[in-house]
């Protein structure tokens, strides 16, 4: 009929023009590199898949248990990229566990202790009465400040303006929006700021977060995961691409299994608006002229080379998935990674301490340690959540768009996924959760679990 006509005519439009933006990717060229143990094959298929259907651009995959790399994987949709194992790619707020561990670092030097309140390491903290509040309770997001009052210039984030104090002077002016302790919201970029106050106040040498991290942590692990990249690193660099509106509100109209995500456009909007605060007005945003919600924008900035060379321990660590599994692997075997020693056992279990479960925004369940790495658990299973197991024992965190970085230890699991991709309809990092699920159920075969 004329109506089955426009109907799939339609399709093939919206098809046309998704393949014209780049939304969806055309696979022609696409190439998948890299090796798995025996026994992880499953987990190839399903990373190789991912590029079949179109759903990345990019990434990266490596996996080990204990001192061994299980998985080593890499792909691009376009081989003339020459994208490879190696390129540094921005991983948003799986920062944040990176992060933890420098702060796991000096209290296992004893240079820092979870409960210190902040204002005994940093007197000018107290101001406008701010004289409350510990280190755990920024770890955990209660701090009280998930944002500031005023944005950061782009400027200020470089380390030389951090160590002239230039954030830490608008941190010092700010209010607490809520007493410490009593409720957890988000610190999405606040934690790490309020965080390298801290850390180069008690460090002996002074060094900043991104500092410590390259010459305590990845140097000595051989690990590519850095807070602040040198210019010979911004060569080694993959760029961030990004979904487009436009192209998620087309995708609706694909076929479904044509479709990159179920994501419906009312789930979207709920995400985008619903979540945050309440029907409150947004604050400002984090660096002028770049507000939360302008993921062009904020792909833009994590491409430039400030947002690479400068810090914000919360989000703009550049990292390959190789670098990040090699940490991973160390907190895994109890701060130790092929006789390298990063955390002393003590140390170790105090980052994985005092976890205390709290509803993010009054929503979403997690449980953070005093350190600030979320301890994950599979909610209960039913029909309509099936999709979410997968995670139960992983301890870190995720990043904006896809990045996952995490461990586990009873299994000694260590977990990176990059991509360059940033998928921000997919609010679980799904594409890694079903990798991550993969893994479990290929490392329980391996040890005989039934």
């Amino acid at each position: 009929t004329l109506l089955d006509y426009l109907a799939t005519s339609s399709k093939s439009l919206v098809r046309q023009v998704l393949y014209c933006n780049g939304s969806l990717q055309d696979t022609k060229n696409k190439q998948v590199e890299g090796f798995v143990a025996d026994g992880f094959e499953p987990v190839q298929e399903l990373f190789e898949n991912n590029f079949k259907a179109g759903l990345e651009v990019s990434s990266q995959l490596c996996v080990y248990v204990g001192n061994e790399k299980v998985v080593d994987l890499w792909g691009t949709v376009d081989k003339r990229s020459k994208f490879g194992p190696d390129d540094l790619i921005p991983v948003f707020s799986s920062s944040k566990s990176l992060t933890s561990i420098v702060l796991a670092l000096l209290v296992d030097q004893q240079l820092l202790d979870y409960e210190e309140k902040i204002s005994h390491i940093w007197p000018e903290f107290a101001k406008n009465d701010k004289t409350e509040g510990r280190v755990a309770d920024l770890m955990r997001h209660e701090l009280g400040l998930p944002f500031f009052n005023q944005p950061l210039q782009e400027s200020d984030i470089l380390t030389d303006r951090i160590k002239e104090n230039a954030i830490g002077k608008v941190i010092e002016d700010q209010v607490y929006v809520y007493e410490p302790g009593t409720r957890r919201d988000y610190h999405f970029f606040t934690r790490g700021w309020i965080a390298n106050e801290i850390v180069r106040r008690v460090d002996p040498k002074g060094q900043t977060i991104g500092e410590i991290l390259r010459n305590s942590i990845s140097e000595p692990l051989g690990a590519r995961a850095y807070i602040g990249l040198t210019e010979t690193e911004l060569q080694q660099t993959a760029p961030l691409e990004y979904l487009s509106p436009a192209s998620v509100l087309l995708n609706n109209f694909l076929p479904a299994k044509e479709k990159k995500t179920g994501i419906s456009i009312f789930s979207l909007v709920l995400g985008a608006l619903g979540v945050w605060f309440g029907g409150e007005n947004l604050p400002p945003p984090a660096i002028e002229g770049i507000p939360i919600y302008r993921v062009d924008l904020l792909t833009q900035f994590f491409n430039s080379k400030t947002g690479r060379t400068g810090e914000i321990p919360s989000a703009n660590a550049n990292c390959s998935a190789r670098g990040l599994a090699v940490i991973g692997a160390c907190m895994a075997n109890k701060g130790t990674f092929n006789g390298i020693k990063v955390l002393s056992q003590k140390g170790c279990a105090a980052l994985h301490g005092k976890a205390c479960d709290a509803k993010m925004f009054g929503q979403m369940p997690t449980k953070f340690t005093q350190a600030g790495l979320n301890i994950f658990k599979d909610p209960e299973v039913k029909q309509e959540n099936e999709e979410l197991i997968g995670r139960d024992g992983f301890v870190g965190w995720m990043g904006f768009g896809g990045s996952v970085f995490q461990w586990h230890p009873e299994l000694q699991i260590s977990f990176a996924y990059v991509p360059t991709l940033l998928d921000w309809t997919d609010v679980v990092n799904g594409k890694a959760l079903k990798l991550q699920r993969a893994v479990v159920q290929c490392v329980k075969k391996r040890n005989g679990y039934k």
